[in-house]
């Protein structure tokens, strides 16, 4: 220590220099290193935008190619009715449905041209119905969706099938069963029965045999005076 302090007093102009210049060099050095770091993370902030963006761009290309393949591929249409030619034909998703008609060697001269829209898009297995003359006493449609055509026939025979299978819910609804055949899931399918009063009722038959009359449900626990009046147009007793 002696030594040290007898040197820096022989040299203090020597040893503040020599401080000053490594400080000096330590600022520096650490300025550089910080500017370095700054440009390796910005150097890695581009890359990893410029990896994001090419992503991007192959994943919209893959896309874009796939919908041009799909557009490229053919599929089958089945045009009916009026036409000289009905039947099944390749089309593409450029084409539309005059072109079909056109294929199918023209409209007959018996076709309602006004209850068919020509500029239609096609879609796969899309059926076109051309109808006759007096077929459909309607107005011809202004606007029609994609996939669809002028066939008020089909809309007819839909409407029809809807009804006819609301008249068969009903009836199905409507429908008595015999309360001493009834099946536990059919009693589920009652209004008012659970699982647990399903089960008593089955008890109820096993333990006191057939039911006499439909009134005797409501000795059975859990089966009031509201129940029975929602089953009764459900049940019946078959002699």
């Amino acid at each position: 220590m002696e030594r040290i302090k007898e040197f820096w007093e022989e040299n203090k102009v020597l040893s503040c220099v020599l401080v000053v210049v490594i400080a000096i060099a330590c600022l520096i050095g650490g300025y550089f290193f910080k500017t370095n770091d700054s440009v390796t993370q910005s150097n890695s902030i581009v890359r990893a935008h410029e990896s994001s963006a090419k992503k991007d761009v192959s994943l919209n290309s893959s896309q874009e190619s796939a919908k041009q393949d799909n557009m490229s591929k053919d599929f089958f249409v089945d045009i009916k009715g009026a036409v000289k030619k009905p039947g099944i034909y390749k089309v593409t998703h450029k084409m539309r449905v005059a072109d079909v008609v056109s294929a199918a060697g023209g409209l007959e001269k018996t076709a309602d041209r006004n209850q068919i829209n020509l500029a239609l898009k096609l879609v796969d297995q899309q059926v076109i119905y051309v109808p006759f003359k007096g077929e459909i006493d309607k107005k011809p449609p202004t606007t029609m969706e994609t996939g669809q055509i002028s066939n008020n026939n089909d809309k007819n025979s839909t409407t029809l099938n809807s009804e006819i299978g609301i008249e068969e819910s009903d009836a199905q609804n409507n429908k008595k069963v015999d309360l001493n055949k009834v099946t536990k899931s059919e009693l589920l399918e009652l209004d008012g029965i659970g699982d647990k009063k399903a089960d008593l009722i089955l008890t109820y038959r096993t333990q006191h045999g057939r039911f006499e009359k439909i009134e005797e449900l409501m000795e059975i626990t859990g089966i009031g005076d509201k129940t029975f009046e929602k089953l009764k147009e459900r049940l019946t007793i078959v002699p």
